[in-house]
């Protein structure tokens, strides 16, 4: 899995049109395309954010590695017949010009790409050789999600607010998915328009809590929800991304849902009692976790979007663990002090130890918290009101400067029937 680092962007030249997203969007979209503006500075890397496995994880490795800092452009060029299958309803043809690397991860990188055919700006994420099982693995694991997303007639309602994958396609032994390319995420606002963040607070909660509802509603557990992972469109809405730790509740024969996972894996900060509880141990003794975990990991990111410098709320698993004994007290926990009490009252909720009593979407949607002027909800209309917002101008993405392409990238088409069954990449059937 790619860990994302927010880098800056060479100037390079691009007119394009912008392309925008109607009223209901049917699908789901990457993970790893994080800031690229204009004028966006390199930042340090924050290792609060990096997921981590434990051994006997569903994924494999250990911990995620770093990704590589060094921009690095690469100078060759490749001739190829890739495979393909395009799943969204905006149109992606190919070939695509690569712009610029926007990051580069152990086992993906991402570049901002050019589809030729329409001008269209893109993000391409590539995993670069499935012959590398964690690779294999990591892009197994996501074509299964977002498969699953494509199949789903559930979770209509909040699906917008969910990345939408465009396009992926085989080159070799290297996959890619082509996705819209957004400018900034959530982590990076806090950072660059602090004060904007506190203005859509409420709004981008009630957006963040209809995508988590949604994918529940699907039958998928995030597990690594955080505000890295989400990421701001134009209009100043919100998207959800990052699907490499998600999990699958499997149906019983009746239809139902059985028990969750048992892995632990996840980032530390914003990783739920339940999950830490159960580090270390054999997994006989492990006990199922289920949604309620992406519910706290969203309590954690209503602490960052109303605290005065949108500091996170731990930032260890001790922290966590320190929260959870506090709370046997029944006292406000100190790092509350200051904050409006409709704000404390949401976050005791979503907050809470217990993952039973935990608040989840139709508690939020009771809240005083997201009560608007007029007396209305952030929660009505939510959709319709999103696509209806003006276009931020400097949220658009583009380029100016050198547009000559590092390397053209080719796509060609194939049926529905086989991306969906993982036929048109070989190597990862099964």
């Amino acid at each position: 899995m790619l860990t994302l680092l927010r880098v800056a962007a060479a100037p390079v030249t691009l007119e394009v049109s912008h392309y925008e997203r109607p009223p209901l969007v049917a699908i789901c979209h990457l993970k790893e395309v994080n800031s690229l503006a204009t004028d966006i500075r390199r930042l340090s890397f924050s290792t609060r954010s990096i997921p981590v496995r434990d051994i006997e994880s569903d994924s494999g490795s250990n911990t995620i590695a770093h990704p590589d800092t060094s921009p690095g452009f690469p100078t060759t060029h490749f001739n190829f017949t890739p495979t393909t299958y395009s799943c969204s309803i905006f149109p992606v043809y190919g070939p695509f010009d690569l712009l610029y690397c926007i990051q580069n991860g152990g086992f993906a990188s991402a570049w901002a790409a050019r589809d030729q055919t329409t001008g269209r700006l893109l993000c391409l994420k590539m995993f670069k050789s499935l012959q590398d099982p964690n690779v294999s693995r990591s892009a197994k694991e996501e074509l299964r999600i977002f498969r699953y997303m494509v199949k789903s007639k559930r979770g209509e309602k909040g699906r917008q607010f969910i990345i939408e994958l465009n396009k992926s396609f085989l080159r070799g032994t290297d996959v890619f998915f082509a996705m819209e390319l957004m400018t900034t995420d959530l982590g990076t606002y806090f950072e660059m328009e602090p004060e904007r963040c506190k203005l859509h607070a409420r709004r981008w909660m009630a957006q963040i809590a209809l995508g988590i509802q949604s994918l529940h509603e699907m039958g998928i557990i995030h597990r690594d929800m955080k505000s890295e992972n989400i990421l701001i469109d134009s209009r100043e809405n919100i998207r959800i991304i990052d699907f490499g730790l998600a999990y699958i509740v499997p149906k019983s024969r009746d239809g139902r849902r059985s028990e969750g996972p048992t892995h632990f894996l996840g980032t530390p900060p914003y990783m739920a009692p339940e999950v830490l509880q159960i580090k270390g141990l054999p997994t006989d003794l492990r006990k199922p976790y289920g949604t309620a975990v992406d519910w706290w990991a969203l309590g954690c990111i209503l602490f960052e979007l109303e605290s005065r410098n949108h500091e996170g709320l731990f930032d260890t698993e001790e922290d966590v663990q320190a929260y959870v004994a506090w709370n046997e007290f029944g006292q406000l926990y100190p790092r509350y002090e200051g904050l409006d009490f409709v704000v404390v009252d949401l976050l005791e909720g979503l907050l809470d130890v217990q993952p039973s009593t935990r608040y989840s979407l139709s508690d939020m949607e009771k809240h005083d918290y997201f009560l608007r002027r007029d007396g209305t909800s952030e929660f009505d209309n939510a959709a319709a009101k999103a696509v209806q917002r003006p276009i931020r101008p400097q949220l658009v993405p583009h380029f100016a400067g050198d547009d000559r392409p590092i390397e053209v990238v080719q796509a060609k088409d194939v049926t529905a029937y086989d991306w969906t069954n993982l036929k048109w990449a070989h190597p990862l059937n099964g």
